[in-house]
């Protein structure tokens, strides 16, 4: 099978895998081997990234006027605003993509302004948003410092203005949480991410990785005059599109 471009909605079959010896014991985006196999890996593990970002790009445009401004926060290496690459020429936009860790960046290949920094330091009421995006973002915080940083960001905003949201969240039936999750790992497997290697991840994920409360989120969003939507719900994981109000 011929390689594609990684913007496609494949990844690239013959990359190199994150090996079980490669993964971090605990995991970090900071690290080399996490970094340079990102790509590969991100798409293996959720076999909807592609789709959704697409889908997340074309939502972020309804909310963009001209020379407005869009935050991709916790940018990785650039996939949301490669994708909106014309829109933002189109519409004389400004872009920042915030990214903390230096080996995501190296690989960055985004559009407009990269900040490497950690997003909770910045002051978004400097150069206020008309769209922000959370893509697998949020469960990467500390849970303590989570409501802190979306208040300010959602004060920042401008109404009409809107926050996505990607991010994985909990399952309340417990009986569908175990079948979602070993769905998920049928899929891994199929995928042909080694046992091991998915083993091994999943323990290098623990207190790095903490799921959000979707409903939590929509409740501090409504707090802050935004109305909000569920979008995607896909397993544990979920999208919202959160739209600040005005008249």
């Amino acid at each position: 099978m011929p390689e594609h471009d990684l913007t496609n909605d494949v990844f690239i079959e013959n990359a190199t895998r994150l090996q079980a010896d490669e993964t971090p014991a605990a995991w970090s985006f900071k690290s080399d081997a996490v970094a340079d196999k990102f790509e590969q890996h991100v798409r293996e593990q959720l076999p909807w990234y592609d789709a959704l970002s697409r889908y997340v790009c074309d939502l972020v445009v309804s909310f963009l006027p001209q020379r407005g401004v869009v935050y991709d926060i916790g940018a990785s290496t650039g996939n949301i605003t490669k994708l909106l690459c014309d829109t933002r020429e189109a519409k004389g936009a400004t872009f920042v993509s915030i990214e903390p860790s230096h080996q995501m960046t190296k690989n960055w290949a985004g559009t407009g302004e990269l900040w490497t920094i950690d997003a909770e330091t910045v002051d978004y009421s400097r150069k206020r948003p008309d769209v922000a995006v959370l893509f697998l973002t949020l469960m990467f915080m500390r849970p303590g410092e989570r409501e802190q940083f979306l208040a300010k960001l959602f004060e920042a905003v401008v109404p009409g203005g809107a926050v996505i949201l990607v991010d994985k969240g909990y399952l309340g039936v417990p009986a569908v949480a175990t079948a979602a999750k070993t769905a998920l790992l049928a899929s891994k497997l199929r995928s042909g991410s080694p046992a091991d290697a998915y083993v091994s991840k999943e323990l290098s994920l623990r207190g790095e990785q903490r799921p959000t409360d979707q409903g939590a989120v929509l409740e501090l969003a409504r707090l802050h005059d935004f109305d909000g939507e569920r979008i995607f719900q896909f397993g544990e994981f979920y999208g919202l599109a959160l739209v600040k109000r005005a008249l």
